[in-house]
């Protein structure tokens, strides 16, 4: 005795839009919706949205996948676009919507590892002699001596900051949003 479940009928756009409403917003933090809207909506919605559903098969997605390879994006951007649909059709598989989630038979790109590149102590020093011409000068020295990025330097209050011990501790971050708000 096999196991049947009605085709969803509905296009993979109108699941998304279900899947973000009912599952992803009440759950994750507004950025990392944020996140999840714009990567559907700029790698999957414009080449699979209008497929209903049911007839998304592992080739579509191997397809996208092959694209976004093939157009030079990351192996980290193209997992992570991925993982969010894997996830979303995981959901689907649960409301019995699929009888499996097509993105278990796509083969990734090997994720790499990039060596970090650090200034050079005569690159650095070029760095800081260049950031005093700048207005942003002081904030782009204090960055390079504490290695601090932009989301936590930005995000300093003067109660973070003890001038006696020369130190400054992070509390928080910045959280970059869609439109700047």
């Amino acid at each position: 005795m096999g196991l049947s479940i009605k085709p969803a009928s509905i296009s993979l756009n109108e699941y998304l839009d279900k899947w973000l409403k009912e599952v992803v917003r009440p759950r994750l933090r507004e950025a990392t919706f944020d996140s999840y809207e714009v990567f559907l909506k700029k790698h999957i919605r414009p080449k699979l949205g209008a497929k209903r559903l049911a007839d998304i098969k592992p080739l579509d997605l191997q397809q996208v996948i092959n694209e976004m390879t093939g157009d030079g994006y990351a192996p980290r951007t193209v997992r992570y676009t991925h993982t969010i649909l894997y996830s979303a059709l995981k959901q689907a598989v649960r409301w019995q919507m699929l009888p499996m989630n097509p993105c278990d038979a796509v083969e990734l790109p090997r994720q790499t590892r990039n060596e970090m590149k650090a200034f050079s102590p005569a690159e650095a020093r070029a760095f800081l002699e260049a950031a005093k011409e700048n207005k942003h000068g002081l904030v782009l020295a204090f960055a390079l001596g504490t290695g601090m990025r932009p989301e936590e330097y930005l995000a300093l209050k003067w109660s973070d900051i003890d001038l006696s011990e020369g130190t400054a501790t992070v509390q928080r971050t910045l959280i970059w949003r869609k439109g700047g708000g």
